[in-house]
């Protein structure tokens, strides 16, 4: 993998993050009421989406140290 694309999972991570947090939000204050609709239950869904981000988040984190130590 390279710094680049280690950016990429990171970028992505952090937008995933951002979107489950947004939408945590807005559970908590009533105003998403696609939830009732699709059936879906949100507080499994968003915890989820939360740490696939993180995931995301560290694994792209970890290419870009390793792609700047190889440079080294």
């Amino acid at each position: 993998m390279t710094e680049a694309s280690g950016r990429t999972f990171r970028r992505a991570g952090l937008l995933f993050e951002a979107v489950s947090m947004l939408l945590m939000l807005a559970t908590h204050r009533g105003q998403v009421p696609f939830w009732k609709q699709s059936g879906l239950d949100p507080n499994v869904i968003l915890p989820i989406v939360f740490g696939v981000g993180v995931l995301l988040w560290f694994t792209g984190t970890l290419a870009i140290r390793k792609a700047r130590r190889q440079n080294d």
